[in-house]
């Protein structure tokens, strides 16, 4: 039997007067015919609600039963009362004793003896004796015609809401409770609803232990200033642990309780995806900083560009080529960098063609190389190198930029200009001194000559080298 305060002795019923009031012998009768006059349904019961005390005549045609018939079957009252909503109309009472002399309000549905639907809305309130006893009385009328009550309609729209629905009240002398929990009350956290509305300590039992002295404080700071309390925990389920939020906004009352009126919400799922996503993170800023240490030690220039030849990108070697670094570099165009309009438009009269026109021919979608670039850098030194570009594409393939990665070739074409200086002097040596050289490759029997030794052999020049066997032959 729901019983909040372990149920009472004997109490008196509704119209008699605690024994030390001040009602006069004489009052008494006209108490009782006041409430037998009256219209509206009185009833007192025991706090449990299982015993009723009192019923005045209007109360019992609203129940269509007789006193007597309470006296002699106990917890009838509150088997009137429509099974979907018998525990709802429990918690109501305990709410009543909770309330301690304030009024409480509850609109709910009773079965008639012939099975048909009646809605009450009531109100009731605890009494106490000056022995200390206590009982609940009430008034009652007859509520909505629509076949179903204002908390049942409540209840069913609660049941359909994730969650749970939920009063907490926080006492003046520092105890608390639930006066109310939704359905979902076992659904989220694998308790009954009346269980935790019977000993809140349940709840905060459940919480995880490096989350329960944050909780509480933020509770205590919600009363404290009466702001609206939001937070997030965990709670243990075993060997699982479910992530939950709580909103709920917080009410002083009158005898200085803080009631809570809110919703607690399973946000596992959203935790998860959190924590894979932070994962995901940290996992592509470590990718993003080894990649960027590559590519700022590479000794190629590499850069990009938006649609608009901004830079967007640009390692140390470009930095250094031009003299700025990165940050000076990003979101400014070649002209504002310094680079000549010649460099990047060119120029018809010298017959150069300009950095802009491959720009151009890359955001239309086509790759570029260019193995002889000549570009100045800081210092006003030209340099070659060989670049190659390639279209920046967006998810949807869409060209968005002009990735460019251009490797200095300078020191290689000195070299290579110097060879070729050099081979022109030998072959002119050679021949004013008459003298000749070959050079004889034994795995492809290949004999290469310098142009010299054909002039001697009086044979024309041939660009491929001259087969061993047929040169004997």
């Amino acid at each position: 039997m729901f019983d909040p305060l372990d149920g009472m002795t004997s109490v008196p019923p509704f119209p008699m007067p605690p024994d030390n009031a001040v009602v006069t012998n004489q009052n008494q009768p006209k108490i009782s015919r006041f409430l037998r006059e009256m219209r509206e349904g009185a009833w007192s019961v025991t706090v449990d609600g299982a015993i009723v005390l009192y019923l005045n005549p209007a109360m019992e045609q609203l129940l269509g039963r007789p006193s007597h018939l309470f006296d002699a079957h106990a917890d009838l009252w509150l088997e009137t009362v429509r099974e979907r909503e018998r525990e709802r109309v429990k918690q109501w009472l305990f709410e009543v004793v909770a309330a301690a002399g304030q009024t409480c309000e509850l609109e709910y549905t009773i079965e008639l003896p012939d099975g048909s639907d009646r809605s009450l809305r009531s109100r009731a309130w605890l009494c106490v004796s000056g022995t200390g006893d206590r009982w609940i009385e009430g008034l009652s009328t007859e509520g909505s015609d629509d076949g179903e009550s204002g908390n049942t309609r409540f209840e069913r729209l609660t049941a359909n809401l994730p969650g749970v629905v939920y009063r907490y009240v926080l006492r003046a002398d520092g105890s608390d409770c639930f006066t109310y929990l939704s359905s979902g009350c076992y659904d989220l956290c694998g308790v009954p609803a009346d269980l935790v509305r019977r000993d809140a300590r349940i709840a905060w039992q459940l919480v995880h232990p490096k989350d329960l002295e944050p909780l509480e404080l933020s509770v205590l700071q919600s009363a404290q200033t009466l702001n609206q309390w939001t937070y997030e925990w965990r709670i243990n389920l075993g060997s699982r642990v479910r992530w939950i939020a709580g909103v709920a906004q917080p009410e002083r009352q009158a005898n200085g309780d803080i009631t809570w009126d809110g919703i607690f919400l399973d946000i596992t799922p959203r935790k998860q995806a959190e924590i894979v996503l932070q994962q995901t993170s940290i996992d592509a800023e470590r990718s993003h900083r080894l990649l960027s240490s590559v590519i700022d030690s590479s000794p190629d220039c590499i850069f990009a560009k938006d649609e608009h030849f901004r830079y967007i990108f640009a390692n140390q070697s470009t930095s250094k080529l031009f003299g700025l670094s990165v940050s000076e570099l990003l979101g400014k165009t070649d002209l504002e960098i310094g680079l000549s309009e010649d460099f990047i438009f060119g120029n018809a009269e010298l017959g150069t063609q300009g950095l802009r026109g491959d720009d151009e021919l890359v955001l239309q979608g086509r790759a570029i190389s260019n193995p002889s670039e000549v570009m100045t850098d800081v210092n006003g030194n030209l340099r070659v190198f060989d670049t190659r570009k390639m279209p920046l594409r967006n998810e949807q393939s869409s060209v968005y930029g002009i990735l460019t990665c251009a490797r200095d070739m300078t020191e290689r074409h000195h070299a290579d200009a110097q060879v070729r200086e050099m081979t022109r002097r030998l072959q002119e040596a050679q021949h004013l001194a008459q003298f000749a050289n070959w050079e004889y490759l034994p795995r492809s029997e290949e004999m290469i000559w310098s142009p010299e030794h054909f002039r001697i052999l009086v044979l024309l020049p041939r660009g491929k080298p001259q087969h061993f066997r047929r040169f004997c032959n």
